[in-house]
């Protein structure tokens, strides 16, 4: 099961939107207008949390609402870095899914993971040097070389995926209900759980054979290991 502390809270998503907005403004008059880049509807991303190392706190956004999104499900990603004032952008990438590798140093390297065919991945891996992450040769992940480092951590790359994670629009559709509940609780636990600090994950599977079902678990309050937070 995607664990509650990675999800992204809706105040995290506030925050993460305007970075992305900002570099929006800054880029359309170039790149972004020179074909059909990530689409301007950022209410319908995902984004999981990861942890990089000494550089802290980070977000993987992917943009599967991107004109730029591909049949077999590559689409538009980006690392996000918590700042002092909320995020900036580390790296552009895209695909389907990542993964994070041992790099020797104290920042991670990261994969990014592309569909090419029913038998071929490209695998495109970012390593982080003189403050910035800097792409490496990329690699062509077949039946012949999934051994590679880079190759075989394609299994966490799909246990990572952001199917799991909930968008903007989602939390926004439930906050009214959510927040109804809220206001029926004791108003010591009112002033305690915020809306603005839900984790929230999307969970499928078979129901008694009967069928596919998804839902999604919402949890209020700090999520942690050993304090999964308020289930709610």
């Amino acid at each position: 099961m995607f664990p509650l502390g990675r999800a992204v809270t809706p105040g995290e998503y506030a925050r993460l939107l305007l970075a992305i907005k900002e570099n929006w403004e800054r880029e359309k008059a170039g790149v972004l207008e020179s074909g059909p880049a990530l689409g301007t509807n950022f209410t319908h991303i995902t984004a999981t949390r990861l942890h990089l190392g000494s550089l802290g706190e980070a977000l993987v956004v992917y943009f599967g609402h991107s004109p730029e999104c591909g049949a077999t499900g590559n689409c538009p990603m980006a690392v996000y870095v918590r700042t002092s004032a909320g995020y900036r952008r580390a790296i552009s990438a895209g695909g389907w899914g990542y993964a994070l590798l041992p790099s020797g140093g104290p920042v991670p390297n990261i994969a990014f993971y592309s569909n090419v065919s029913a038998r071929e991945s490209f695998a495109a891996l970012f390593h982080y040097a003189n403050k910035k992450f800097v792409q490496a040769s990329p690699t062509d992940c077949t039946e012949r070389n999934n051994s590679e480092p880079v190759c075989a951590a394609m299994g966490a790359a799909l246990r990572n995926t952001r199917r799991m994670a909930i968008s903007p629009a989602e939390y926004a559709a439930l906050r009214p209900e959510i927040e109804a509940g809220i206001k029926k609780l004791p108003p010591k636990l009112q002033r305690e759980f915020s809306y603005d600090d839900a984790h929230g994950v999307r969970i499928g599977g078979l129901l008694n054979g009967a069928g596919n079902y998804t839902f999604t678990a919402l949890a209020l309050g700090p999520c942690r290991t050993s304090e999964p937070g308020f289930p709610f």
